[in-house]
């Protein structure tokens, strides 16, 4: 096992990385990254709270179809996401898993899988007893379930939807990128959206299906493997991304037809999928036709919606779930 002081020097490194890929989302967070950095090269032991009054500390901004997951911190009183400080030879990431389920009781994971950890916010600001802590914020993705604080943790803890979340918190930086969440844009894919697309999509058809009896045909890893080897190289696809880097939603197009269409469950009725569809149906001018399961009432109702017509229907023969699905058809 590598020394204490080597184990630093590779979280320094990682961590100075990190910094370097952040996109910040205001000038709040632009400034912590600059103060992060340089508080970085000072310590010799960056995340123990012990070496150090300024330390790195990790918390999780948990989504899920209801909305923002935020707790009242017993010491300072504000609506804030969990978090708090990384145990010993713990991973920033792991630690920010940990926090959620001991503060909240929520099995949460990262919203790009565990492989792949993605930190959607960086901010400096003081902690209790004198400390400064140099915060990682991870998105993370969690059931549907109400949250259920252990004992001797905050009993205030709730869902907030997107609009509550950034007035209910007082605090300045999670305000910030909480506000930057709901700013969705859409952009190309590239092959660094690979994981997140994938997960994106197990999420989405897990959604859309938990209720029926589809059940994909490939075990997940198959579906990470696809996504990047051959969904991705093979179509045009477009992803609805919020705060400029968190892709939730993606459409695969290949001439005259949509692939694939989905939006993450927690991004749901936010006009992300219309967009999305209209990206393909400005772009496939001569018109397109897509396929859906029967069983999908939500997504039949969607197309129906925007003027696509059921043109074709098969008993699931020709498809590796089978099941009895649709052709939908748009002529401009």
């Amino acid at each position: 096992m590598a020394s204490r002081r080597e184990t630093g020097d590779d979280v320094v490194a990682a961590l100075t990385e990190m910094l370097d890929r952040r996109i910040p989302v205001d000038d709040r967070e632009r400034q912590s990254i600059e103060q992060f950095r340089d508080e970085l090269s000072q310590l010799d032991r960056p995340c123990d709270e012990h070496a150090d009054r300024t330390h790195v500390t990790a918390s999780a901004i948990i989504v899920s179809r209801r909305g923002v997951i935020l707790h009242r911190h017993k010491i300072l009183g504000l609506w804030v996401q969990p978090g708090g400080h990384i145990n010993a030879d713990e991973a920033p990431a792991d630690a920010a898993i940990r926090e959620t389920l001991e503060e909240t009781g929520l099995k949460a994971r990262h919203f790009c899988g565990d492989a792949h950890p993605l930190v959607i916010h960086v901010d400096v600001h003081p902690g209790p007893r004198g400390h400064t802590h140099l915060d990682i914020r991870y998105l993370l993705v969690a059931p549907d379930d109400d949250p259920t604080p252990p004992k001797g943790e905050s009993p205030d803890v709730a869902w907030f939807s997107w609009a509550k979340a950034a007035t209910a918190s007082s605090e300045v930086g999670l305000s910030g990128i909480l506000g930057a969440l709901v700013d969705v844009t859409v952009r190309d894919a590239v092959t660094e959206d690979a994981p997140a697309v994938a997960e994106l999509y197990l999420r989405s058809f897990r959604h859309a299906y938990d209720a029926t009896a589809v059940r994909l045909a490939h075990d997940d890893d198959d579906v990470r493997r696809w996504i990047r080897d051959e969904l991705l190289p093979t179509h045009t696809v477009t992803v609805a991304v919020a705060a400029g880097t968190v892709p939730i939603g993606f459409v695969a197009e290949q001439p005259g037809r949509v692939s694939h269409l989905y939006v993450d469950p927690a991004w749901i009725r936010r006009g992300i999928g219309s967009r999305l569809l209209r990206v393909a149906m400005d772009r496939q001018s001569g018109g397109l036709s897509l396929w859906t399961f029967e069983a999908n009432k939500r997504a039949r109702a969607f197309y129906e919606h925007r003027g696509f017509k059921a043109v074709e229907r098969t008993d699931g023969a020709g498809n590796e779930e089978r099941q009895p699905d649709v052709r939908y058809s748009w002529e401009p």
